[in-house]
């Protein structure tokens, strides 16, 4: 069951979502949010202290090379030579 993603039109949902935010951020935990499929509830989110989310809004399911390219960075071997 996803609480996010009727956290917008059911206020209990709304409820066990600022809940669960609030408990993480007592016990020094990072909150991620999943399931984060429009802005809407992305800026909800964010306005109740989550910290990062995944979901469509975010971006698509993609292959690992698309994603490589898109998102990692892959620095030059020889430029990463540490001296003593």
């Amino acid at each position: 069951m996803s609480f996010v993603r009727d956290m917008l039109r059911d206020h209990r949902d709304h409820t066990i979502v600022t809940t669960i935010i609030g408990m993480a951020r007592n016990l020094g935990l990072e909150v991620i949010a999943e399931g984060v499929e429009e802005q809407a509830r992305s800026q909800a989110l964010r306005a109740l202290g989550c910290d990062q989310a995944q979901g469509y809004h975010v971006g698509r399911p993609e292959p690992a090379g698309v994603f490589a390219d898109r998102w990692l960075i892959v620095e030059d071997a020889a430029a990463v030579c540490i001296t003593p």
